[in-house]
């Protein structure tokens, strides 16, 4: 991995926990270069979650293309559960309010 992917990665590790933070949600970055696990703890009433960021140039293009004009994206493969895909400012204020 670059250095340049490596900053890039690290700094919006950095930016979503301090986003949550911000809309009273528990949030930290969870410091584990090259090592597996998760990337963020959020505490979202009284439950931790461990949280997985991912930041691609092009890589989702499709998603935010389907999000165009909409709050919310579930998407479905066969045999898994259904994911919700929604804006980190959107998700972020449903929780704090409730």
């Amino acid at each position: 991995m670059s250095n340049v992917s490596r900053r890039k990665g690290a700094r919006v590790e950095n930016d979503v926990p301090r986003k949550l933070n911000h809309h009273g949600i528990p949030a930290r970055k969870i410091s584990r270069m090259y090592q597996s696990g998760h990337d963020i703890d959020a505490v979202v009433r009284g439950q931790t979650l461990r949280v997985e960021v991912k930041s691609r140039a092009q890589g989702f293009g499709t998603i935010y293309n389907w999000l165009t004009d909409r709050d919310v994206l579930i998407v479905k493969a066969d045999r898994k559960p259904a994911l919700v895909v929604l804006p980190l400012d959107l998700a972020a204020q449903l929780v704090s309010t409730l």
